[in-house]
């Protein structure tokens, strides 16, 4: 697993409170990529290849393919995600007067969520279901039919059955399954997917404007 610290290093000298992109735009970065995955801009029909360092915005869209992964931060409160093989995701984000509220939407797929601040404003929603922040990491697998899969690994997920309305918390240790007939909660049984880790060191720096229009970088120091 990734261990951060983060630097703010300031180009025009505001409060470290003020740290925020502003808007919806730019509310991401891409950290890492392998092997193939495309990128559809918001209100774009047309793929890009995806390539580290590149910023997302709310309605851009992520698709992997069978060798595909794709790691983001967010860039207001650091949540992670990775993005495993054959998946397509896409991101909203609406800003509030509580910060950016956020979304993944996982069409189908595999996404690692790693909320690494108490309070984000980040679900992880699928065709049937959505996992809402009372935990900090899981597991969100989506089949071609929309039926769900929440694994918990930290903490509790809300689990929420957009069909049914029933609702559900996922612990650690936990799966939660979710379809047309409602949510199941069991205990974990076989494997869990490898969120992907080398063991290197290395630094990143992320220029990004502020909510006041200031330029700046964030240098994030990682370890995998």
């Amino acid at each position: 697993m990734k261990r951060f610290s983060v630097i703010l290093l300031f180009i025009a000298a505001f409060a470290v409170g003020q740290f925020a992109f502003a808007g919806a735009n730019n509310v991401a970065i891409v950290y890492k990529v392998n092997g193939s995955v495309e990128l559809f801009k918001s209100g774009s029909k047309t793929a890009e290849p995806l390539k580290a360092a590149t910023h997302l915005s709310d309605g851009d869209k992520i698709k992997t393919g069978k060798d595909g992964y794709a790691f983001v931060i967010f860039v207001e409160d650091k949540s992670q995600i990775k993005v495993r093989e054959n998946s397509t995701i896409s991101i909203t984000a609406n800003r509030t007067a509580n910060g950016l509220d956020k979304q993944v939407n996982v069409d189908v797929g595999k996404l690692w969520t790693h909320v690494t601040k108490e309070g984000s404003q980040l679900r992880v929603a699928t065709p049937t279901s959505v996992a809402s922040v009372k935990g900090t990491m899981w597991w969100t697998i989506v089949d071609e039919n929309g039926n769900t899969q929440i694994i918990g690994l930290e903490g509790i997920v809300r689990l929420i059955n957009r069909i049914t309305n029933q609702e559900g918390d996922v612990g650690q240790g936990q799966t939660g399954e979710s379809g047309p007939d409602g949510i199941r909660i069991i205990r974990t049984v076989g494997g869990v997917p490898n969120p992907e880790g080398t063991g290197q060191r290395s630094t990143m720096r992320i220029p990004f404007t502020d909510a006041e229009g200031n330029s700046r970088v964030l240098i994030i120091e990682y370890e995998e």
